[in-house]
């Protein structure tokens, strides 16, 4: 009884190590955001604000304004082409039978797993080839790309747990592939394809690594590299960057609170029966 009680009491002072570590990062940047530069400087970073400082946001938004109508853009093009592609090579890949149908699967599952950083000289290489560099085209491509992987895996796991008795039905009544995938597979798939946008959402609009390598003009960049605009030659505005920082993360982190449950309800469901 007393070895249990203090397991329990290790495993809880553990974890509540590992909280505080894990949130001491977030506070930190609330905290900088919310203080005026003067306090910054001669305060504790970690202590709460004297004065709160709501000009910090102010400043931001109006320095990354111009950069979010090119997050939208992205976000707008890249979702659904990313959801159309995936949900139709998850099908196949559920769905039908056909001669090397578990090595493209694992071939998408080993696109998860590869890092974009060894992968931007030749893509780089390549778009400067077809002209692509400095364009939204790039970022397309390149975001398109690496979102399919996660998203085939996530779908084909739930297209594999859909029972095939509906399908047969839909045979029966005439209805080839194409109407099966888009008048039965579709529908019945809506939670899906709702959490894979949410993901998809969070991938787009928070990248920074594609558009500072493919993108030179500043008119064309995404909120995340605008924010390198409060890093000075010999000086960093700490306090709008991390109010920046805050803006820009907050639509994805507003749609996790609200979907939280449905998301991780529906990834165990695609990791299951993948």
């Amino acid at each position: 009884m007393k070895l249990t009680k203090a397991r329990n009491g290790m495993l809880a002072f553990f974890v509540a190590l590992f909280v505080l570590l894990w949130l001491t990062p977030f506070v930190y940047v609330l905290f900088t955001a919310l203080k005026s530069p003067d306090e910054y400087f001669s305060t504790n970073p970690l202590a709460f604000p004297k004065v709160i400082a709501w000009e910090n946001f102010h400043k931001a938004y109006v320095v990354l304004d111009s950069y979010f109508v090119n997050n939208v853009k992205l976000v707008v093009i890249c979702l659904p082409l990313i959801l159309l592609f995936a949900s139709m090579a998850a099908y196949s890949l559920a769905r039908l039978a056909f001669r090397g149908r578990e090595f493209w699967a694992i071939f998408f599952l080993v696109g998860m797993m590869v890092p974009i950083s060894i992968t931007i000289v030749p893509i780089y290489i390549m778009f400067k080839s077809l002209g692509l560099i400095n364009t939204h085209t790039a970022l397309v491509l390149a975001l398109v790309a690496f979102g399919l992987p996660f998203t085939i895996f996530l779908m084909r796991g739930f297209f594999l747990g859909i029972p095939k008795e509906i399908e047969e039905s839909a045979r029966i009544d005439g209805c080839r592939h194409w109407g099966i995938y888009a008048r039965i597979i579709i529908p019945i798939s809506r939670p899906i394809l709702i959490t894979a946008a949410i993901f998809n959402f969070m991938g787009v609009w928070n990248d920074f690594f594609f558009s500072y390598t493919f993108i030179q003009d500043n008119d064309k960049l995404t909120l995340n590299v605008g924010l390198l605009a409060f890093t000075k030659q010999f000086v960093t505005e700490y306090n709008s960057l991390t109010a920046g920082m805050i803006l820009i993360i907050l639509p994805s982190f507003v749609l996790f609170v609200i979907f939280q449950r449905y998301i991780m309800a529906r990834t165990n469901d695609g990791a299951v029966k993948g």
